[in-house]
């Protein structure tokens, strides 16, 4: 007769077996949700960290700017001055603007050489550096000129111009210029030319 029983299982040897089985999978498992959690702290620190730098940047291009809050020019004979100059039309222009500046409320210490200034009047429109304009101190606390690096820091930029690339103005002339400082924010100023110049003296300071 032929014997067509089933042999039991030996479970002491078989759980042992699956259980190794198991284990093994198991720290496989942590091991690879480790080395992926891993990757995702480090991709997480370095958006933050991009994030961060970004928000610094856009907050300098609008705190970081200058407060313009007046401005000056010097009258001359235009006979005085070069052909080249353009004075074509006046007998009296302004040959020299001084104009005042200081840290907008919230601005970080701005280096005012670093500043580029955009004119537009009616020679036409151009970039001026500091190559074009000089920076001189009404107050300055630590003295850190060029640097504004106090609310109470006054500085003067003054532009000549009977220098090229901008020319002299006439009586009636409107100027508007554009600060804008090493971190991209902008201030707009707007200078006007008294309608006569007639009456002031050459070297006389009028208001613009």
């Amino acid at each position: 007769m032929v014997d067509i029983s089933i042999p039991r299982p030996d479970f002491e040897k078989d759980r042992g077996q699956i259980g190794i089985e198991t284990l093994v999978v198991f720290i496989a498992m942590i091991l690879v949700a480790a080395l992926a959690a891993g990757v995702l702290i480090n991709t997480a620190g370095m958006l933050q960290t991009s994030a961060q730098s970004t928000s610094q940047d856009a907050q300098s291009g609008v705190t970081d700017r200058l407060d313009v809050s007046a401005a000056t020019g010097v009258v001359q004979n235009a006979s005085k001055l070069p052909a080249s100059a353009g004075h074509e039309n006046s007998s009296k222009v302004i040959n020299e603007t001084t104009i005042s500046v200081s840290l907008a409320p919230g601005s970080d210490p701005i280096n005012v050489n670093d500043t580029t200034i955009r004119w537009t009047g009616p020679g036409g429109a151009t970039t001026l550096t500091n190559e074009n304009f000089t920076v001189s101190a009404v107050t300055d606390e630590g003295e850190t000129k060029p640097v504004l690096n106090s609310q109470t820091d006054r500085f003067q930029v003054t532009i000549n111009l009977t220098e090229q690339p901008v020319s002299v103005l006439e009586g009636g002339e409107t100027v508007h210029l554009t600060f804008v400082t090493s971190s991209g924010a902008e201030t707009v100023f707007q200078m006007n030319v008294p309608a006569s110049l007639a009456d002031a003296s050459p070297g006389e300071a009028v208001r613009l």
